[in-house]
């Protein structure tokens, strides 16, 4: 029996689904037990912001394992391609390398967010050091992951020549 790189992207993206949606549930457990001894420290806005976090994540994570279907057909139109050599078994896992860098960016892109709408809402009175230097520290590296991460999903031909002129 021989599946087609349709089928082998969407198996992939579910898994990739199963990992996003357990990543989630934790960060879900690990907020919820922050939320109440911070519930006086933080604006409105940020605690929304903190709930939706995971929230986003569950999401996502739910999206790829039932929702993937057009997504595969997106990227791969012929359904009878199949992995017949090592520059489409590359593609494929490129593919699904680039739906995890995308999960994996997703927490911070969402507390960047967070922060920022943090920043807007408060005095200059407050201390928001913390939050300015999370968002110093970790924007380049999240935008990294999205644009690297999408780059890869549309199929990343430059490393895909590089990889195969090599082997």
């Amino acid at each position: 029996m021989e599946l087609s790189s349709r089928v082998l992207l969407r198996i992939g993206l579910q898994v990739v689904g199963v990992i996003t949606i357990i990543n989630g549930i934790c960060q879900t457990i690990a907020i919820g037990g922050i939320i109440p001894f911070s519930e006086d420290m933080m604006p409105p806005a940020a605690q929304i912001m903190n709930i939706l976090m995971p929230l986003v994540i569950v999401a996502a994570g739910i999206f790829l394992l039932v929702g993937t279907k057009k997504l595969a057909e997106h990227l791969y139109p012929d359904d009878d391609e199949t992995l017949d050599s090592a520059r489409a078994i590359f593609n494929l896992a490129m593919k699904i390398l680039g739906m995890v860098l995308i999960v994996q960016a997703l927490p911070d892109t969402v507390q960047i967010i967070s922060n920022i709408i943090y920043l807007k809402s408060v005095s200059p009175a407050i201390f928001t050091d913390l939050q300015q230097e999370f968002i110093y520290t970790r924007l380049l590296s999240t935008l990294l992951y999205l644009i690297f991460g999408f780059y890869l999903v549309k199929g990343g031909r430059l490393l895909e020549r590089i990889a195969i002129s090599v082997t």
